[in-house]
């Protein structure tokens, strides 16, 4: 368990999990299953627990892709869990072979259930290897940005008024 998670159930222990998903816009069940480690946490969820005292950098700075395998056993592949680029490479792989084994006979519903997996998984693998725009929640988590914070940080506690006011204008460009 991460140390942000372990934070967030803390929180969901002392306010309750309804009053946490009410205040970041999310059900009690989803904020559950991100504390329960079932569930990512998307990094606007990430942005928005900083102001519960769950810092950026107490989520895991690994990416991890969930690929949930389809219903038809015809279709899965045998990778239920990916870390890093190295994973998800392996399972783009692997859909590639399942695509290449695919036949006219199998079901749309197949097809369309590998298919989507190969995207998923390239899509991920596509964010972890910097292609694309970057949006501000993926600048959030970066270690450049958490780094900048530590340096200004120290400048910002001897003039509260000009903290509060960046602080301010940070969170309108999380949200």
């Amino acid at each position: 368990m991460s140390f942000a998670t372990q934070k967030l159930s803390h929180l969901i222990k002392k306010y309750g999990a309804t009053a946490i998903g009410q205040r970041v816009g999310l059900s009690r069940t989803m904020i559950s299953q991100v504390a329960n480690e079932k569930r990512n946490a998307s990094g606007d969820l990430r942005s928005q627990l900083t102001r519960y005292g769950i810092a950026l950098s107490d989520w895991s700075t690994e990416e991890t892709a969930v690929v949930r395998p389809p219903k038809n056993e015809n279709t899965s592949i045998s990778v239920a869990k990916l870390r890093g680029i190295d994973g998800l490479r392996e399972a783009i792989a692997k859909y590639n072979e399942r695509i290449g084994a695919m036949t006219d006979d199998d079901s749309a519903t197949a097809w369309a259930s590998v298919l989507r997996g190969k995207a998923d998984a390239s899509d991920r693998l596509a964010k972890l290897q910097g292609e694309g725009e970057i949006t501000v929640p993926q600048i959030i988590r970066s270690k450049a940005w958490q780094e900048i914070l530590k340096a200004i940080y120290p400048a910002l506690e001897k003039h509260p008024v000009a903290a509060r006011d960046i602080q301010g204008a940070l969170a309108t460009l999380e949200t």
